[in-house]
């Protein structure tokens, strides 16, 4: 008998072979699961898949959304989809990220911690070099930052469509939950200079399970690679830096780092 029944979205064309071979042959074994394509990458196909699912809850008994972009290609010796349900299930998490590299040799991840006030620029990001020193999977108060909002890669995905936080509406009926890339141009106060930034849509949409008070987690269990000219995999620490060393700027002296007090000694 099926345990559940997730609709996979693959929001992207020109989706690589290994990415299609672990959709279709390695992905929820004893569950039911309906691949779903978009014709691009963008967040609005990401939120064309999402109220897709939304509305399969009502009308097919879907249970779960799950998402994995064109260039993500999960191991084909494991079941990715059954291990991040699993996963859900041990955390009673309302959404599961796996843990993805930035396609450069400085083995940074785009996961991690985001900054309460503002939106435009993490407070840091995690390394796979300190993604080894975390559990396998973790919650941001597993590894010192309790009450802060964890930053999601939306490139390997999985939330729980049977938790009512996923419908929960505004006072003007739009979702509070979806997927939505903002960018803001400013005035530099030190340089003068006019500039433009972005929120990608997996930063935006983790600040809204964050003030939702939804729990998530992310996890390595599940070994993939991020394609670009090649492929970064998460299944062990390597790179060039420890830390975020851009992001240090927001830990100065007022700020006692929590990941120094889990991890200590245990950076590599």
């Amino acid at each position: 008998m099926e345990k559940y029944h997730i609709l996979l979205g693959m929001p992207g064309p020109n989706i690589r072979f290994a990415t299609a071979q672990s959709c279709f042959f390695c992905a929820g074994k004893g569950h039911k699961v309906v691949v779903l394509g978009a014709d691009n990458a963008s967040w609005d196909n990401m939120n064309l898949l999402w109220a897709n699912a939304l509305n399969a809850v009502r009308n097919d008994g879907v249970t779960h959304f799950a998402m994995i972009h064109a260039d993500i290609a999960p191991s084909l010796e494991q079941d990715w989809l059954g291990i991040m349900l699993e996963e859900m299930d041990k955390f009673d998490a309302d959404f599961i990220s796996a843990v993805v590299p930035i396609k450069d040799g400085r083995g940074l991840t785009s996961s991690g911690i985001a900054d309460k006030q503002n939106p435009w620029s993490p407070h840091r990001r995690f390394t796979m070099q300190e993604i080894y020193t975390f559990p396998e999977t973790f919650t941001a108060e597993d590894i010192g930052y309790a009450g802060w909002p964890l930053n999601h890669n939306s490139g390997l995905i999985v939330a729980d469509l049977r938790k009512p936080i996923f419908f929960r509406t505004k006072t003007d009926g739009e979702l509070a939950i979806w997927f939505e890339f903002r960018k803001r141009m400013w005035i530099d106060s030190e340089t003068g200079d006019v500039r433009l930034d972005g929120e990608s849509e997996d930063w935006n949409i983790s600040r809204r399970l964050w003030q939702e008070g939804a729990k998530t987690c992310i996890t390595r269990k599940v070994h993939l690679k991020h394609f670009g000219m090649t492929g970064y995999p998460n299944s062990y620490p390597w790179g060039q830096e420890v830390v975020d060393t851009a992001c240090q700027k927001h830990w100065d002296a007022n700020f006692s780092d929590p990941l120094e007090t889990v991890i200590g000694d245990n950076r590599a």
